[in-house]
């Protein structure tokens, strides 16, 4: 006869499936075998699947799962923000990085730009030192977002000038290229005369890490001075000097000039150094044959 105790030990086996209870002998009668060919007779439980498995997307839904990025990718901030152009969020990272640029700027100035860590940047903007990565990947990156609209006018002020000379049908036309070029050189140190101070006070160290950008400019700088003088040599104008020669020379005194000017150590209107320098230029290395240029 089987007892109370066998039979609660019997369904109990079999609600489990194939998994072997030991139950002592003297209580059941039957062998450990029997209970073995009664595992053997139960249809095996299936693996849970994706399928089954709570709180699961299934099958389709883990290979349309894109794999997950590093927490450093997940964590910056991409580099236009969601939102409306002049929006709240758009207007708060705007803000943030004009604070973190002006910082960097002041502080760049009075101490050099390899002198200065993000750190002490981060500090006198008054905002987290982590958040400086929400907007800058490194110091190299923002030297580069302060140094852009300077780059890219000054690119401006020497293409207009260029396209000037092309246009010119005469040596008078060709000479006042200069005077477009000046005044496009004035609206670079009234829009970013800060930024022309940095720029005079650390070019001349080597293209490396965050003054990079610095070197940049000056390149582009030299580059589009030597397209304009020989531009201008074609037209006669000038004495006949290597083009790279006579060009670095007058941008070596043009850019000592105007950084004592900026920097206050020589008392002239700082918007009255291009043309004051355009027409040392053309005094110094113009061909009196020529004759007269501006004025024509």
């Amino acid at each position: 006869m089987v007892t109370t105790s066998t039979k609660t030990a019997q369904e109990s086996a079999l609600r489990r499936g194939p998994t072997l209870v030991a139950v002592r002998e003297c209580d059941c009668p039957f062998k450990v075998r029997r209970w073995s060919a009664i595992a053997a007779a139960m249809p095996a439980k299936p693996p849970i699947s994706a399928v089954d498995a709570p709180h699961s997307e299934g099958t389709e839904g883990a290979k349309r799962r894109s794999p997950r990025r590093p927490l450093t990718e997940r964590a910056k901030v991409p580099s236009e923000r969601p939102g409306r152009p002049g929006g709240r969020r758009d207007t708060n990272r705007k803000e943030r990085t004009k604070a973190l640029a002006d910082a960097a700027l002041d502080l760049f100035l009075a101490d050099g730009i390899e002198a200065v860590t993000i750190e002490d940047i981060t500090i006198k903007a008054g905002v987290a030192k982590g958040s400086f990565y929400r907007y800058f990947d490194d110091k190299p990156a923002l030297v580069e977002n302060l140094f852009a609209p300077m780059y890219a006018s000054v690119q401006e002020a020497f293409d207009k000038s260029l396209a000037a000379i092309k246009k010119a049908n005469s040596a008078a036309e060709a000479g006042a290229a200069y005077e477009v070029l000046a005044e496009g050189l004035v609206g670079v140190i009234l829009h970013h005369g800060d930024t022309a101070l940095l720029y005079l006070q650390e070019n001349r160290g080597p293209a490396r890490g965050a003054r990079a950008p610095v070197i940049k400019l000056a390149d582009l700088l030299s580059e589009k001075a030597v397209q304009h003088t020989e531009a201008v040599r074609r037209h006669g104008i000038l004495k006949p000097f290597p083009s790279e020669l006579s060009t670095l020379a007058v941008i070596g005194a043009g850019e000592r000039l105007l950084y004592a000017v900026l920097s206050g150590h020589l008392k002239t209107e700082p918007l009255e150094v291009p043309g004051l320098l355009i027409s040392l230029i053309l005094d110094g290395i113009r061909d009196p044959a020529a004759g007269p240029v501006f004025g024509a």
